[in-house]
């Protein structure tokens, strides 16, 4: 039981003596309500000083050495000087990898580039799954495409419009991816910086996303920020 003071202190022991008749009506023991009451007018009368935080002088950051690592910190406290520890750099820790990566073919949200095999057109897309999925897909309507209509096939994948039109092979192995993005409203606008300055000639124009004439300055440095990185041999059969 704790109890919660909100009078004034020349109205204090008038407050008391009514908490105290309350708590013995309803049965409280009298030797139980003195020493709470007793407690209280203590922490009113003598408050606890809270201490005043020292500030440190300096802040250092130093390896973890359990041997030494209590004394430091005393040593530290006493000069007022901020010691932080940090972990140790092992061999253990430069040959092994807690987090398995990312294989190149499971990427979303990228951008790529697929060339062809027989020339040396290359088609720029974007993907908001992951990458070897798109690239199945293109194989499949290059596969498909007496199935399909010219231009429906040309809607559905660039790529095995060329194929058939020409009858040029197309080399997957060699897809690349250009960048990535943190996430999929960003794919527009970088696949727009990529199409316009690099005009790939299987992409289709009327497809490409149409931005303000102001933004065209900045789409070269979008562009030569991109880090291509082979997909191949990462990509999963189809």
């Amino acid at each position: 039981m704790e109890l919660g003071i909100s009078c004034s202190p020349k109205h204090l022991a008038n407050e008391l003596t009514h908490i105290k008749q309350v708590l013995l009506d309803n049965g409280y023991p009298w030797r139980r309500i003195d020493h709470i009451m007793d407690q209280t007018r203590e922490r009113i009368n003598h408050p606890k000083q809270c201490p005043k935080e020292t500030q440190a002088n300096a802040q250092v950051m130093v390896p973890f050495f359990p041997s030494i690592a209590k004394s430091l910190k005393t040593i530290s406290r006493r000069h007022q000087v901020g010691l932080t520890f940090t972990s140790n750099l092992t061999l253990r820790n430069l040959l092994t990898r807690t987090k398995t990566p990312t294989l190149p073919a499971n990427i979303p949200n990228a951008i790529y580039q697929i060339p062809c095999q027989d020339c040396n057109q290359t088609y720029w897309g974007q993907t908001k799954r992951p990458v070897y999925k798109r690239i199945t897909e293109h194989k499949r309507f290059t596969r498909r495409a007496g199935n399909y209509d010219r231009e429906d096939l040309e809607f559905k994948s660039s790529v095995a419009h060329h194929s058939i039109i020409t009858g040029h092979n197309i080399a997957f192995d060699k897809t690349l991816i250009l960048t990535t993005a943190q996430h999929p409203s960003q794919l527009d606008m970088l696949e727009h910086a990529a199409i316009k300055t690099r005009h790939p000639a299987l992409n289709r124009n009327y497809s490409v996303l149409s931005v303000h004439r102001p933004w065209n300055t900045i789409l070269p440095k979008i562009e030569a920020s991109f880090k291509p990185r082979p997909v191949y041999p990462d990509i999963r059969p189809c």
